[in-house]
């Protein structure tokens, strides 16, 4: 099973109009908890984007207990001219701003080699939401840039931490849209498949801990009231240990 998922954010750097873009679960498993990670390639010359959007109809960012300035991801570019990686940058993925079904994360410089650039600084930000009619929406834009202005060789990936619920579904379709104002084909969209197994009712660590969390919570959804005694408390600990033997 993998559990990663990667999302462009490095958008201060130009990407392709023949962009190789994946997207990768960590767990593909229906009603896991995943990572998610997104990984984009472009080769010299190419169109530089100013935004780019992911979208889903199924499944949902799990927001609960996160924290402003809560590091919940972590991304890498490599890029230079003619063809040869000559920088390198790493980024933390920080909560900035916390909605009700969306948050604004900032990328944080910890690392990098290029003197444009220096550690600490924001190098680009994003809005993760839940969308009313289902499914989840990823949405940056590129905050440097220029019209006319053309990629050196680039390759960018980040990932999410454990946040994206999979939906109870056969195949997870993520949809994506890249404006490249200089590029005459743009809007560029395309999709991307991910078949997902059944659970057959088996939980992951990092699920059990998440309910284990909202059972301690102050409040007490009803899926957390596992023994339906309209409490949460150890006893319904207990009740999802019993489950998980169970099964």
């Amino acid at each position: 099973m993998k559990n990663t998922l990667y999302i462009i954010l490095l958008l201060s750097m130009s990407y392709s109009q023949t962009e190789m873009i994946s997207i990768e679960l960590n767990e593909e498993v229906q009603g896991f908890t995943t990572d998610v990670t997104m990984t984009v390639s472009q080769t010299d010359g190419e169109s530089s984007i100013f935004s780019v959007e992911v979208n889903t109809d199924e499944g949902s960012f799990n927001f609960a207990f996160l924290d402003a300035s809560q590091v919940i991801g972590y991304g890498n570019s490599t890029y230079g001219p003619n063809g040869i990686d000559s920088f390198f940058v790493d980024i933390d993925i920080q909560v900035h701003q916390i909605f009700v079904d969306s948050i604004y994360v900032l990328a944080i410089i910890t690392d990098t080699n290029d003197p444009n650039l220096e550690q600490g600084e924001i190098n680009g930000g994003y809005v993760m939401a839940n969308l009313a009619t289902g499914g989840i929406q990823v949405y940056t834009e590129n905050p440097t840039f220029v019209e006319g202005d053309t990629s050196w060789k680039t390759t960018s990936s980040l990932t999410i931490y454990n946040l994206f619920e999979n939906p109870i579904v056969d195949s997870l379709t993520f949809d994506y849209v890249i404006v490249q104002p200089d590029n005459e084909n743009s809007p560029i969209q395309n999709s991307i498949i991910i078949p997902l197994q059944p659970s057959d009712g088996f939980l992951s660590v990092l699920d059990v801990i998440s309910m284990v969390k909202i059972i301690l919570s102050q409040d007490c959804p009803l899926e957390a009231d596992m023994n339906s005694d309209s409490n949460c408390n150890i006893l319904d600990i207990v009740q999802l240990v019993n489950l998980i033997l169970s099964s």
